[in-house]
């Protein structure tokens, strides 16, 4: 559970999949419950919104309705992915190679963003519906949520502050969404909320980590990290 925990916690935002890193757990350890799982999500999201909670609370004080409508239009595609193949997904994407796959190829992606010349491009309604599209994408099991977006953000020219923000308002839905689908396996609390802990306070650490990151044009370096991961995963698992 403390593992399990701590992973979730980091991965689910550090750009390194936490399915990916899951995957390579259970394949280690064994399969941990759905109820873990929901837990364990629901811990993330309490993460991000303390995280982002003057963020939030200006936008809803001050009714900003052009980032809300952004953010709605950033989620959409994901609702339409996740409700339609979302079952599909996992049985054809869900063994834990296909994962490590992908997750090399999530770390392709995001080591591109190293060769990308900084800009200072605003969110629009056309880059939050491509950065909403790339979230959909990170359905697939391997590929990191934070890491296509954020990427896509900044390979679109939007200002890196910008894109770590627009980021993780985004995942607030995507998140608490991933966590309802399996809300029903969802047992005592109990024997759970040691890795609940966990998974919040290392996912506070993953964001002031990330931001870090992406302020400081570093970002990049996860994409080899991941590489590195799922090349070794496939090799000795």
């Amino acid at each position: 559970m403390f593992f399990e925990g701590l992973i979730q916690g980091l991965t689910e935002f550090l750009p390194i999949s936490s399915s990916g890193h899951l995957a390579l757990l259970r394949a280690i350890l064994g399969e941990g419950s759905v109820a873990t799982t929901v837990m364990l999500h629901v811990a993330t999201l309490l993460a991000v919104v303390i995280f982002f909670y003057r963020d939030i609370f200006e936008i809803l004080r001050n009714l900003e309705l052009k980032i809300i409508l952004y953010l709605i239009i950033g989620t959409i595609p994901a609702v339409i992915v996740g409700m339609s193949i979302g079952k599909i997904v996992d049985l054809v994407f869900g063994s834990y190679r296909t994962t490590l796959l992908l997750l090399i190829l999530n770390g392709l992606f995001i080591l591109g963003t190293g060769f990308v010349s900084p800009h200072n491009r605003r969110i629009n309604l056309e880059r939050a519906l491509i950065i909403g599209i790339y979230q959909a994408i990170a359905i697939l099991p391997g590929i990191s949520r934070s890491g296509v977006t954020i990427a896509i953000a900044l390979y679109l020219g939007v200002n890196p502050q910008e894109a770590f923000r627009f980021s993780f308002l985004l995942s607030i839905p995507a998140i608490a969404g991933a966590g309802l689908l399996k809300a029903g396996h969802l047992k005592a609390f109990t024997t759970i909320w040691p890795g609940f802990i966990i998974s919040f306070l290392s996912g506070l650490l993953a964001l002031y980590l990330v931001r870090r990151t992406v302020i400081t044009r570093t970002f990049y370096l996860f994409g080899i990290y991941c590489l590195l991961v799922g090349s070794i995963g496939l090799i000795f698992f």
